[in-house]
């Protein structure tokens, strides 16, 4: 003998149900809990977006994973985007079944600064590469050598500035520093200027000297 849904007087001859009401009422009310927008942070510098790892590049997986930080208590994936909205099928996982919708849901962009972008903005840097020589050419090619390592590894160079018979590049982390000169067994000779403290513990500037 068919059901008949509460709500709507629906049968289970004519479609599914989910307990004692059929799909077109169920799916509704989920449709209802759901937000038609959610707010996201954005790095208005760099467009990278926030999500719970932090700052990532602004691909589908990490706006895919922003949202799940958001609309929490369902699986989510992410069916397409434009710039200021998005499609997603949405499922929620009940004890006795598991319901699907697809939902658009408008973005509102919150636009901060990321703590990289901070960091270029605000001219920090750990370590100094003091490079010195007479080659010109040799010395830029170690800057964008050291560029792109660094970059790579989501750091950077803060500036590059002339000085006597060479140039000082001044760089955002003094571990990946050291660890490039020693990967690429550079020949420095090092040296530290405290800074500050962090923490009650005192903060060390790393310098490298190095001849080329």
């Amino acid at each position: 003998m068919p059901k008949h849904c509460p709500i709507c007087n629906r049968s289970s001859a004519d479609t599914k149900f989910f307990g004692e009401f059929c799909s077109y009422c169920v799916e509704s009310k989920m449709q209802k809990k759901l937000p038609d927008e959610v707010e996201l942070t954005v790095c208005h510098r760099c467009g990278m977006i926030k999500s719970k790892g932090g700052y990532m590049e602004h691909t589908s997986e990490a706006l895919e994973d922003a949202l799940s930080q958001v609309i929490k208590g369902y699986r989510i994936r992410l069916m397409s985007a434009d710039e200021d909205s998005v499609t997603l099928k949405i499922t929620e996982d009940l004890p006795e079944y598991s319901v699907t919708v697809n939902k658009k849901i408008h973005i509102k962009w919150k636009k901060q600064m990321c703590e990289r972008c901070n960091r270029i903005s605000g001219g920090y840097y750990e370590a100094v590469i003091q490079l010195r020589g007479s080659d010109s050419e040799k010395m830029e090619r170690f800057v964008n050598r050291v560029t792109r390592y660094f970059e790579k590894r989501n750091e950077f160079i803060t500036k590059v500035k002339e000085a006597d018979n060479g140039l000082d590049i001044y760089l955002s982390n003094k571990k990946l520093a050291a660890a490039y000169l020693s990967s690429h067994d550079v020949e420095f000779v090092p040296s530290y200027t405290l800074y500050g403290l962090k923490q009650g513990k005192k903060v060390y500037r790393h310098t490298y000297a190095v001849r080329i």
